[in-house]
């Protein structure tokens, strides 16, 4: 088997060209699952608040449950007849999460 003249190093040429699109791909997955994980964290964090709001905790226990599950994260509290809602808000996202009143 001969090797035609000028195709020396090709295929680590290719390599070279595909590696960086390769690398880009694999880190705007890794961003985007780990942007993902943070969500779920601050979806748990409304679910939390929401729950022990509607058991009737304060204002202040849910401010420090807050600041300490989610430093500069800011939250809301909404009331309907049955429901205590909370919504609790960063830089880069919001969740939104319900609860019975009385944690029933």
């Amino acid at each position: 088997m001969s090797r035609l003249a000028g195709e020396g190093g090709a295929v680590t040429a290719e390599f070279a060209v595909a590696l960086p699109a390769v690398m880009a791909v694999a880190a705007l997955l890794l961003s985007g699952a780990g942007l993902q994980v943070q969500r779920l964290a601050l979806f748990e964090t409304a679910a939390t608040l929401a729950r022990a709001a509607a058991r009737g905790e304060s204002q202040a226990q849910l401010s420090a449950f807050a600041e300490q599950a989610q430093p500069h994260a800011k939250f809301d509290l909404s009331y309907t007849a049955d429901f205590v809602c909370v919504r609790l808000a960063t830089a880069w996202a919001a969740e939104r999460a319900c609860e019975r009143k009385g944690g029933l």
